[in-house]
């Protein structure tokens, strides 16, 4: 976890900004345009993109932009279900 301690107070009244590393992902809870550029930023030097929990991406100034085309994979394969096994279990 990090936070950015210059980040104006923005919509956010604490004055900071908590950046979360969480299973290879930058995450940051309701972030507002200037949060936004700065993980642009961040993601720049990580080669990687800002994406929103729906899945919408944004640019260079915070703001929402159209997909780029490599976001769009082909669906994941599924597995054949087993009836032997607990769905509740993984191997």
């Amino acid at each position: 976890m990090c936070v950015w301690k210059e980040y104006s107070p923005g919509e956010n009244r604490e004055n900071a900004a908590w950046l979360w590393w969480s299973g290879g992902n930058i995450v940051v809870k309701n972030p507002d345009q200037e949060i936004r550029r700065k993980m642009w930023l961040i993601a720049q030097s990580l080669e990687a993109e800002v994406q929103g929990e729906e899945g919408e991406y944004y640019g260079r100034g915070g703001e929402s932009i159209v997909t780029p085309a490599k976001a769009i994979l082909p669906p994941e394969p599924s597995m054949p279900s087993d009836p032997k096994r607990p769905w509740w279990k993984f191997w």
